[in-house]
């Protein structure tokens, strides 16, 4: 199954890792696939920097929120932050109708 996780953050490494797994196409959404993989320090979290972590998950394509979701048989995961994750889905809602939506997202306090 082709699965689109949103978010490049812990949560959504994880569920993408996962999933790659257990043998599914595995896309990854963020904002800005070019920042993403320009980012050099580990983030807010200390994850190791996306683009490191990416190219040691074979099988996890990075794409922008919209083409991933697009790109999804049915199923999105949605890992965007809490405090983001309403302005991004509702921008890419037609890329989602139809599809099933897990929605994780939690808003930073």
């Amino acid at each position: 199954m082709k699965v689109a996780v949103l978010g490049t953050g812990g949560g959504a490494r994880a569920h993408a890792a996962r999933l790659v797994e257990l043998g599914h196409e595995v896309f990854t959404g963020t904002r800005d696939v070019r920042a993403t993989l320009a980012r050099t320090e580990p983030d807010m979290m200390g994850n190791v920097p996306y683009g490191q972590w990416l190219a040691d998950h074979p099988g996890v394509t990075l794409l922008p929120f919209a083409d991933a979701a697009a790109a999804a048989d049915g199923l999105v995961i949605n890992g965007i932050d809490g405090h983001n994750a309403r302005a991004a889905l509702a921008s890419i809602a037609d890329r989602l109708a139809g599809k099933t939506l897990i929605d994780y997202a939690v808003p930073y306090v």
